[in-house]
């Protein structure tokens, strides 16, 4: 008797739920509802990828979608119940409509911030390819990451300019995969390959190619300078001797070694740059002639002048430690440099040196390149390497 009066009880209960809700007007709810969530998750899947160029969690859309179907049934419940005066906090129909809502919302937020991802990501690609041009368009990617293969060996190349890296160096690179967050420019890509090699394998230099999908078009790679005799000037050496610098002399400073004499007078031997100091010892890098006067047995004194290093000897340093570097190409009949200015040239030219040996050292932008001329050129492996076969400047 008493499952029967619940049972009826329970069957009043739905009558009544269902005899309250108005279907046109719930319908309608659920839908509006189900598109607000929709467009609120799709909102923030676009934000989320257009800011940190990953895709947005799915439980972030839904949370977002979620919340903006919370927010509107708690105002317009509460201020309904507000202005018409009841005091019941919410009715069962309502109940059941605000969850079907909610669950109408979540699924339609789900797929609406995928929705949202795809074209914040169209749009960047559209947008960056239109205003930056090649530079900045994104890599073609249908996973979650993009993976770069490193060719064989043979197929890796030395850069002009360089000490090429080792065999062992190529042999452990061929073939390699390096994997990288999908969303980048084919820009940003370059660059993180190249900061990989460096890091992981010890690589100094890098130039690389790559297509739309990653693909390694191009890889040459070089050994960074080392050892203290390509920043010597020419005509100077370096000589390591006893001596006593002054206090808190360091690398770079211009010194003279000084000695004493039979009858204690004090005598120059010659002026320097200072290289290293290791306690008594210290190596300094000086002229051809003027090395031959000091005695590796000999304790000397160095003096520092105020004075700075000269240009050659900066030029060298900076070049030392920069990712630049400088190349010599002399212009070939055939060469697209042929009758182009310097001033066309993307890269910076030092000097030119004519057929006839003559050099002229920084030539005006106007100066127009011959079939024979010389050209010292600085700047980074890849531009020196598309140094001849640049379109011409329209």
């Amino acid at each position: 008797m008493k499952m029967d009066t619940g049972v009826a009880t329970t069957t009043g209960t739905v009558e009544e739920i269902t005899s309250e809700i108005q279907p046109v007007e719930a319908v309608v709810a659920v839908v509006a509802l189900a598109l607000a969530s929709a467009a609120v998750a799709a909102v923030v899947a676009a934000v989320v990828r257009a800011y940190s160029r990953e895709p947005s969690p799915e439980a972030l859309n839904v949370l977002a979608g979620l919340g903006a179907v919370a927010v509107w049934l708690n105002l317009s419940g509460s201020l309904g119940n507000f202005l018409e005066g009841e005091t019941q906090i919410i009715a069962a129909s309502t109940a059941v409509v605000n969850v079907v809502a909610l669950t109408a919302g979540a699924v339609s937020a789900m797929y609406a911030g995928k929705l949202g991802d795809r074209t914040a990501v169209e749009v960047s690609t559209l947008s960056k390819a239109s205003y930056d041009g090649e530079v900045t368009r994104m890599v073609r990617s249908a996973g979650r990451t993009v993976t770069v293969e490193i060719p064989e060996a043979e197929k890796i190349r030395d850069i002009d300019g360089y000490d090429p890296v080792s065999d062992e160096t190529k042999e452990k690179l061929a073939g390699s995969r390096l994997v990288f967050p999908r969303g980048v420019t084919v820009a940003e890509l370059h660059e993180r390959v190249a900061d990989r090699l460096k890091e992981d394998y010890e690589v100094g230099y890098v130039d690389v190619e790559l297509d739309e999908k990653g693909k390694v078009e191009f890889l040459g790679l070089g050994r960074g300078v080392s050892g203290i005799g390509p920043t010597l000037p020419p005509g100077t050496c370096a000589v390591a001797i006893r001596a006593d610098p002054a206090n808190s002399s360091s690398p770079g400073d211009n010194v003279q070694i000084w000695r004493k004499k039979n009858d204690g007078t004090p005598e120059r031997v010659a002026s320097c740059e200072l290289r290293a100091v290791a306690e008594d010892t210290v190596t300094l890098a000086l002229d051809y002639n003027e090395a031959g006067k000091v005695d590796p047995s000999e304790t000397y004194r160095l003096v520092t002048l105020p004075s700075e290093k000269g240009p050659e000897r900066q030029f060298a340093s900076m070049l030392r430690s920069a990712d630049e570097t400088m190349a010599v190409l002399t212009v070939a009949r055939e060469s697209t440099l042929v009758g182009k200015e310097i001033g066309d040239i993307t890269v910076p030219v030092v000097a030119v040196r004519a057929p006839d040996g003559e050099v002229e050292a920084v030539p005006p932008r106007a100066r127009a390149l011959s079939e024979g001329d010389t050209v010292y050129a600085v700047g980074r492996p890849d531009e020196l390497r598309r140094l001849d076969t640049q379109p011409e400047t329209e």
